[in-house]
């Protein structure tokens, strides 16, 4: 399966040129910053354009896994530049900030060689998100199975075949970009194995 979108194999050489640019000043920026006190306004406004930026860029080339994982970023610092008294471990934040980067980074790398799949971010963006929940004051959600509200009881089957493999992906309300991540997993799945189609009779 293709790593872009059609047509855009033209525009690869700029996207990796310009977004290696962003995230070079991006590692630069939280190196200076990353022993003061607080982040400033500035640098709060920079790196949430920077994410903003990638999360477009990524996007239009149909790199949905690294438009996923920016916009995760982006999120974040839009809770932290829409509130300047709010609550966050900071060493966390840097060590998740330089993370990201260096994911980034090494996607960009590898976007020429069609071998080698595009990443799974999804454990990364999790702890965005669990970052970004604990600033927001947001409770612990609790999943319920059954017929409680969550999975049909009917849908893991211990009488299936062992061939036959289920999948349970559970989004948080907070999720960003759903849909988004819905297409990473459908394109990792779709690299392992075969998609059917059950008719009923």
């Amino acid at each position: 399966m293709p790593k872009f979108e059609a047509g855009m194999e033209s525009m690869l050489d700029t996207f990796m040129f310009e977004t290696g640019g962003l995230l070079e000043k991006l590692d630069d920026m939280l190196m200076q910053t990353e022993q003061e006190e607080k982040i400033s306004s500035d640098d709060i406004n920079e790196i949430f354009r920077t994410m903003h930026t990638i999360k477009g860029s990524a996007a239009m080339m149909g790199l949905t896994n690294m438009s996923a994982l920016a916009h995760c970023v982006e999120d974040l610092f839009d809770i932290i530049r829409s509130n300047e008294d709010v609550s966050y471990d900071k060493p966390a934040l840097y060590e998740l900030l330089f993370t990201s980067s260096d994911c980034l980074k090494n996607e960009l790398e590898s976007l020429p060689d069609e071998d080698t799949p595009l990443s799974d971010f999804t454990e990364l963006m999790g702890k965005i998100e669990s970052m970004a929940a604990k600033m927001k004051g947001a409770p612990e959600k609790t999943s319920h199975a059954g017929k409680s509200g969550g999975i049909p009881d009917d849908v893991f089957k211990d009488s299936d075949p062992e061939t036959v493999k289920t999948f349970k992906v559970e989004y948080a309300e907070s999720c960003a970009m759903p849909s988004a991540r819905a297409m990473v997993i459908m394109r990792k799945l779709g690299k392992v194995c075969e998609v059917c189609r059950t008719v009923p009779p």
